[in-house]
């Protein structure tokens, strides 16, 4: 006997990875299918429902046609963010993070210009100033660009890094990398750049995060009306 709940879980288990839509994304077009399903057995009461989903599943086409008319109708707002977060990492490099560095200690030291590129060695450089705790936090935050890296990895993929620790690790490293303020660190605007830039991608991987998350409960709405949603 026909299982139309059966069905429907199947079509989503198959498009689920072949495709770039999120779990909303698929609730929708699981509700338009359903709806469908129920409009061509009502009109055409000799048509069985396997051909009604076979037709109304053809009709809907295939999970590369299906991610390429959602992209059409515009990106999600965590991409546009994510992107921009990644920009301005980017571009915080090329800026200075500030005009009164000093390179080296004693009288051999010189001061002048820390640029964003300069600015990981220059953190583990004055990782020996101060206490040990301050040492640690200066190291830290020099091996914090790890994390804006790691997000990188997919630049060129159609979905960022799955990883749920990576928000709230880029959250960390934001407040993280605020102690440079008042540590006789006269902050430029690559630095204001860099750390925003941090909690920009944190924030994109968030909401991204919530966006992929089921926009309802797994109890499935059955065609005939009867469910948790009626």
């Amino acid at each position: 006997m026909f299982d139309l709940d059966a069905e429907l879980r199947r079509w989503r288990e198959h498009h689920e990875p072949t495709s770039s839509l999120s779990p909303r994304e698929l609730d929708e077009l699981e509700d338009h299918l359903r709806a469908r399903i129920d409009l061509l057995l009502e009109t055409d009461a000799a048509l069985a429902p396997e051909q009604a989903f076979a037709a109304a599943r053809q009709e809907l086409g295939k999970s590369a046609a299906l991610s390429s008319e959602f992209a059409k109708s515009g990106k999600p707002r965590w991409r546009k963010l994510l992107v921009a977060g990644w920009a301005m990492y980017a571009v915080s490099f090329f800026l200075p993070v500030t005009h009164d560095f000093y390179w080296g200690a004693g009288p051999g030291a010189r001061q002048g210009i820390l640029w964003g590129w300069q600015a990981p060695i220059g953190a583990l450089l004055a990782a020996g100033d101060g206490g040990f705790w301050q040492s640690l936090m200066r190291v830290l935050s020099g091996l914090s660009n790890a994390l804006a890296l790691a997000t990188f990895l997919k630049l060129n993929g159609s979905r960022p890094p799955k990883s749920v620790w990576l928000p709230p690790a880029l959250f960390g490293a934001t407040l993280l990398n605020l102690q440079w303020i008042g540590r006789q660190l006269d902050p430029g605007i690559g630095y204001w750049v860099w750390v925003a830039s941090f909690a920009c991608i944190g924030s994109a991987l968030w909401m991204r995060a919530r966006e992929r998350a089921p926009a309802r409960s797994p109890t499935p709405v059955h065609a005939s009306g009867e469910g948790a949603f009626e």
